[in-house]
């Protein structure tokens, strides 16, 4: 059983049930909705766009307590850890719907969806692509131990207040749905090229489709993620941004 297979049965699956349960029976009042949405701004926009560009794409520079802060977020949207991740990214770029695309639309929808977690793969032959990431011992244990930080934050969560747990679960549960459609919506089912998706995009303040698979390392004026980018720079978060427009 892969590492992404393990999430999927100890992690992902739980985490739906319960945001049923809650979604069943907890009203959805204002303090939910509060943290819904700070949790989803935290987890997508935010560390999300970190995996993407910072791990995946190494775009930028930013300082150790960031990269610790926007790593562990970033967990809680139920896609693996940095490592994970930018190894997975990687590969779509450069085998982009292809058979070795991880998730190629070419199998269809449901492949390009969800299906092509439970697809065997040599992950340690996978990680061959991320050994700048390797050299990070933050990195490696939070690889390891993924699932029981997410656990961790959630019973935190529950801890505090059970409406704090439902709107930190139904921003997890948002943010793993939008994520798996940027997999199958934005790219041609049969594998015909990548597909801009506006609203996909400003949802989750990511780069448009075709722009970034035509130079991946490249942030342009409408890019959706720059305003994001620039403001993080400006609060010093984040520096030295390569190849974006003025």
């Amino acid at each position: 059983m892969t590492p992404v297979q393990k999430q999927f049965l100890k992690v992902i699956v739980p985490v739906h049930i319960l945001f049923l349960l809650f979604l069943l029976t907890f009203p959805i009042n204002t303090p939910v909705l509060v943290v819904f949405v700070t949790s989803y701004i935290l987890i997508y926009p935010l560390s999300y766009n970190m995996y993407h560009r910072y791990w995946a794409h190494r775009q930028f520079d930013m300082a150790i307590f960031w990269q610790r802060a926007f790593a562990i977020m970033g967990l809680f949207a139920l896609t693996g850890d940095p490592i994970g991740y930018s190894s997975t990214h990687r590969i779509h770029h450069k085998y982009s719907d292809t058979d070795l695309d991880p998730h190629s639309p070419k199998h269809g929808f449901w492949h390009a969806f969800i299906l092509w977690m439970f697809k065997p793969r040599n992950d340690t032959r996978q990680l061959l692509n991320v050994k700048d990431l390797l050299k990070d011992d933050f990195l490696m244990q939070l690889m390891k131990h993924q699932n029981k930080v997410v656990w961790a934050g959630l019973i935190l969560a529950g801890i505090i207040s059970e409406y704090v747990l439902f709107g930190l679960l139904m921003a997890m549960v948002a943010v793993f749905f939008l994520e798996m459609c940027s997999n199958s919506f934005l790219s041609h089912w049969g594998g015909h090229g990548p597909y801009n998706n506006y609203l996909y995009s400003y949802l989750s303040g990511s780069s448009l489709h075709i722009e970034h698979h035509n130079n991946m390392i490249k942030i342009e004026k409408n890019d959706p993620s720059r305003s994001l980018l620039l403001g993080m720079e400006k609060l010093k978060i984040i520096s030295s941004i390569k190849n974006i427009e003025n």
